[in-house]
């Protein structure tokens, strides 16, 4: 058995922080190795370290978006996506991250699909939402306007995604919801409430 997979087997065998530290020393000689990052990612996914499997995921597809084989890309939408879901993870909290790589997955997609767009939908809300959160919370009068406005302009970009996505994909209840939501933080009650009946009428188990 060659050291990476006794490393895997280490792993499993809940001797996480011994075979993550095998991991690390092939890391730091075989860096480019896509097999061995998407083997550190799925140590991490194992010991529910997802902001580490995210990293991994991501160095993957830089990799394989850096060289001339048309034949690894197959999986660098999914694995971005994932990262992204990962990074907008509220235990995370990545968010600029987040948005870059959904970004990314949804400019890899030759015809836009409801899961890439519900993922950057919601990962801009929330992230909206917490920066909001931090500009309540803020006492200098400078920063507490930057995040201000930071929060404005990202419920100005999840109502952009939200209507691209209910128009694409009419049948999808958690676009109106989240549009909803967005249009209620900017002021637009006719809008969020109409969105949020629509969402009613497709959640019909919906309290």
């Amino acid at each position: 058995m060659c050291i990476r997979d006794w490393a895997y087997v280490v792993g499993s065998l809940d001797r996480g922080v011994v075979a993550r530290d095998i991991f690390d020393t092939l890391l730091a000689e075989h860096g480019d190795d896509t097999g061995l990052l998407l083997d550190i990612a799925n140590l991490a996914i194992d010991q529910d370290d997802l902001e580490r499997a995210a990293d991994f995921y991501v160095m993957v597809v830089d990799l394989n978006e850096a060289d001339t084989d048309a034949n690894n890309d197959d999986n660098n939408k999914d694995m971005l996506v994932a990262a992204g879901v990962w990074y907008s993870n509220q235990s995370v909290g990545r968010y600029d991250d987040a948005l870059e790589v959904l970004d990314r997955a949804a400019d890899l997609e030759l015809i836009p699909t409801d899961g890439t767009m519900l993922n950057r939908l919601r990962a801009y809300y929330n992230y909206a939402k917490e920066t909001k959160t931090q500009s309540e919370a803020e006492t200098d009068p400078v920063l507490k306007q930057e995040l201000t406005d930071k929060a404005n302009g990202l419920f100005d970009r999840t109502i952009e995604i939200g209507v691209a996505m209910t128009n694409n994909f009419p049948a999808n209840a958690n676009g109106f919801f989240y549009l909803s939501l967005a249009q209620l933080e900017t002021g637009d009650y006719d809008a969020s409430d109409a969105n949020f009946k629509t969402y009613q009428e497709l959640s019909p188990d919906t309290p």
